[in-house]
């Protein structure tokens, strides 16, 4: 349980984590097991929902997430490059095609 002093503010819900044009929310989720916490933002049109037991590392997760939509990285080339093959970028950059000749 965690107390909170004059000097602290008891945080209000959703939170709300920005960076550049992309909005990452904590929602706050009590249920009679206990209270949880969730990480919503939106990835290839659809809704991701991540579950955490403590507010610090649902924060940190939402920052870690804000900075990776943010920049463009979804995270598909690095499960990519995870499984042996390279981005698409980079193949299609460095590929040569060979010349029709007629």
């Amino acid at each position: 349980m965690r107390f909170y002093t004059m000097n602290t503010k008891k945080p209000k819900f959703p939170i709300v984590i920005k960076r550049g044009s992309c909005a990452v929310k904590i929602y706050r989720d009590q249920k009679p097991q206990g209270t949880y916490f969730r990480v919503a933002y939106h990835l290839g049109g659809k809704r991701q929902r991540l579950n955490f037991c403590d507010l610090e590392a649902a924060t940190n997760e939402a920052k870690a997430k804000a900075s990776q939509l943010s920049r463009g990285d979804d995270g598909r080339a690095l499960r990519e490059t995870a499984n042996g093959s390279r981005s698409g970028a980079k193949c299609r950059k460095n590929q040569r095609y060979p010349r029709a000749t007629s």
